[in-house]
């Protein structure tokens, strides 16, 4: 049976802690209609999973497992960099397949370069939507960072099995098996997370930060508190949080990696941050 975590070079991932994600909020539907994942889901996926996403039509989401992604992350090596004036192109690969990926420089500072810290065999994580051109799949990034922490790859690879298990074999039971699916057998494996149990953090309602550092957390909390649709000013959440005597730095570093860990995203411009729990 093909996987989309084996490829050409193999097994990619190791074990380990899966902590709530907001992509694992959203209930496995049991039959088609409407939408499938909130507007905003960031799905932790890898090359291959992207390379076999499919569109019902020209301009409808992209799909995987039957459910739309419209934003996706994935961490992959560096196999080639080509920086111009106004872009930077990579070539992604990740053990399961190869991918080119776009990042454009910030037009409102001129100067700035997409990705100039990043070289070639460097590990890094990507973030963005997927596009096809020519018949050819690509990645128009939105953010490209290098990755610190070797450990980052095999994290990512159990975040995305575990979602991957979770909406194509249903939420587990108590005792780890699969609701709509059969018991796992030796040498297969238990994905006990937030995604596979199933019961934490639906869309808006008991969301549960208490696994992030009280930074993050603060922050989490005032921006669902805000009930704005555009979301939050960096401004009014380092006016809120700032009371914690938290630095204007901690406060953008804390926001970054609450984006790269896909629990919050953009809005009107770089400066606004909403949740992806925002109903």
């Amino acid at each position: 049976m093909s996987s989309p975590f084996y490829g050409n070079a193999g097994g990619g991932g190791g074990g380990g802690f899966v902590p709530k994600s907001p992509y694992g909020s959203q209930e496995s539907p049991s039959g088609g209609g409407g939408r499938k994942t909130g507007m905003h889901s960031l799905r932790p996926v890898t090359i291959k999973q992207i390379m076999e996403s499919s569109q019902a039509f020209t301009e409808a989401e992209w799909q995987i497992d039957g459910h739309d992604v419209p934003s996706v992350t994935f961490v992959a090596q560096v196999r080639n960099k080509a920086q111009q004036a106004t872009n930077t192109a990579f070539s992604l690969e990740d053990g399961t397949g190869h991918i080119d990926a776009r990042l454009w420089a910030d037009s409102n500072d001129p100067d700035s370069a997409a990705g100039g810290e990043i070289e070639n065999d460097m590990w890094v994580r990507a973030q963005g939507t997927i596009k096809q051109f020519n018949g050819k799949k690509h990645v128009a990034a939105q953010r490209v960072r290098p990755l610190t922490d070797k450990l980052e790859v095999y994290y990512h690879y159990c975040e995305a099995l575990a979602v991957h298990l979770e909406l194509t074999k249903g939420p587990a039971k108590a005792n780890g098996t699969a609701a709509n699916g059969p018991a796992p057998t030796n040498g297969s494996a238990n994905v006990h997370s937030d995604y596979a149990m199933g019961g934490g953090g639906g869309g808006g309602g008991s969301n549960d930060y208490s696994h992030m550092p009280p930074l993050d957390r603060a922050i989490m909390q005032f921006i669902e508190s805000s009930g704005n649709s555009d979301g939050c000013h960096l401004t009014a959440i380092s006016r809120a949080v700032g009371r914690t005597g938290a630095t204007a730095e901690q406060i953008n570093v804390a926001l970054e990696r609450l984006s790269d860990d896909g629990h919050v995203y953009n809005t009107l411009d770089e400066n606004h941050f909403q949740s992806v729990n925002a109903s």
